[in-house]
């Protein structure tokens, strides 16, 4: 008895530390972009890990700068987030696949550091590129190690509610878009990566979580926006910088696809009764 309940507790434990290393990488790369657009991280003179001020230049002796040092302290902390959650998963011989993409976000942390350091030292189009899509596979990650870890304890209507808010959430991502407001400003700027993000690890949430739970048509349609979200946000970053007609296109044509795609996938799921989806899965 007493095993079973230390097993239970070790579990949820695990839960909570699954989900917080999904919201510290969540606000570490919401971070990342506000220093990025408010032009915070060249603020320590191209150092780093120290910064412009005091002792041996170990501290931030700007706004700007201090802005810089608090993401590099946060994006520390949220590494260690990332090294717990995949040590205990192993360590506590959690399920096969939650150990695989808990060490799918380790192995890319290392090559995150780098890149963040190169981004302050050199700040060039190609690094940035690679930090960003090095943070949304860490993210992604994280996001489905935890899906899995609360499989067991999350109804279908949870999976459901993920691809509402997926269905909601990709019109916004246009709204907060270069295309559409006026000015890209650092705000704006965050809560468009805040928007995809969101719309992410929704469909990624309901697609992993909810394989076998979903009605069949809903999973393969929360699969296709999934699959399909990725070449929206790539052709999104390229068409910030000036793009030509033929790729904004592009972009609008698989922006409409995402949308389509989850809508249609959030009214099957919907419209599918308990009986059906049982079947089903």
């Amino acid at each position: 008895m007493s095993g079973t309940r230390d097993a239970y507790l070790s579990r949820r434990g695990f839960r909570w530390l699954a989900a917080l290393t999904v919201a510290a990488t969540f606000l570490t790369i919401l971070l990342g972009v506000s220093t990025k657009a408010t032009g915070a991280g060249l603020a320590c003179q191209a150092r780093w890990p120290v910064c412009d001020g005091g002792f041996l230049n170990l501290f931030p002796q700007s706004v700007p700068s201090f802005f810089e040092m608090i993401h590099r302290v946060v994006a520390g902390v949220t590494g260690l987030f990332i090294l717990a959650t995949a040590a205990v998963a192993w360590l506590d011989d959690h399920a096969r696949y939650v150990k695989l993409a808990a060490t799918a976000a380790v192995v890319l942390l290392p090559v995150q550091v780098l890149l963040g350091r190169q981004t302050v030292l050199e700040f060039t189009g190609p690094i940035l590129f690679l930090h960003y899509w090095v943070a949304m596979g860490i993210f992604a990650g994280v996001v489905v190690a935890t899906t899995l870890v609360y499989r067991d304890v999350v109804s279908a209507g949870a999976y459901r509610r993920a691809l509402a808010v997926a269905a909601v959430a990709q019109p916004l991502v246009v709204l907060f878009g270069a295309q559409v407001l006026s000015r890209y400003t650092p705000p704006v700027q965050t809560a468009h990566y805040a928007v995809s993000l969101t719309v992410l690890a929704a469909l990624a949430f309901a697609v992993v979580g909810g394989w076998g739970v979903l009605d069949a048509r809903a999973r393969w349609l929360a699969a296709a926006a999934l699959g399909a979200f990725p070449v929206q946000i790539a052709l999104g970053r390229v068409a910030v910088g000036g793009a030509s007609g033929a790729l904004l296109t592009a972009h609008a044509a698989v922006i409409g696809l995402v949308f389509a795609l989850a809508v249609a996938a959030a009214l099957v799921a919907y419209r599918v009764g308990p009986a059906a989806r049982a079947t089903a899965a």
